[in-house]
């Protein structure tokens, strides 16, 4: 995290350019994330970094983010997006499928296949989670 490149000023940015569309002033960001005002001010100058993901968070519900920019945020200062943090890094699953995603021996396109596949399992889910219930 070294100021003029990597992690802490594209934060910084991305920080900025989500209080500012949101109208906050770093003093009114820092009150309704309940962090200290000094600490945003140097986030943002891109002094320093977050403390945790969970002052991400509070920043991010601060700004009243949707869950795309919220994970975006979190990304950009090195943490991982919520729904990988609340399913957890010993899910069985999300292991598997990691493993597979990082094993060197399969090749690129045989990668975007499984991708894929995935993608529409996944779809398929998340469209029936969205039918109201008793619909098929």
């Amino acid at each position: 995290m070294i100021r003029g490149g990597g992690i802490v000023p594209d934060f910084a940015e991305l920080l900025k350019t989500y209080r500012e569309a949101a109208g906050f002033s770093q003093r009114s960001l820092a009150r309704s994330a309940s962090i200290n005002p000094a600490i945003i001010s140097r986030i943002e100058s891109g002094d320093r970094g977050p403390s945790g993901s969970a002052q991400v968070v509070a920043i991010a519900r601060a700004l009243k983010l949707d869950q795309e920019k919220t994970d975006s945020l979190l990304a950009r200062a090195g943490f991982w997006p919520e729904v990988y943090q609340a399913v957890g890094p010993q899910d069985p699953t999300l292991l598997t499928v990691a493993r597979l995603l990082a094993d060197r021996r399969l090749g690129k396109r045989e990668r975007e296949r499984f991708r894929r596949v995935v993608a529409l399992l996944a779809e398929q889910w998340a469209a029936a989670l969205a039918r109201p219930e008793g619909t098929p």
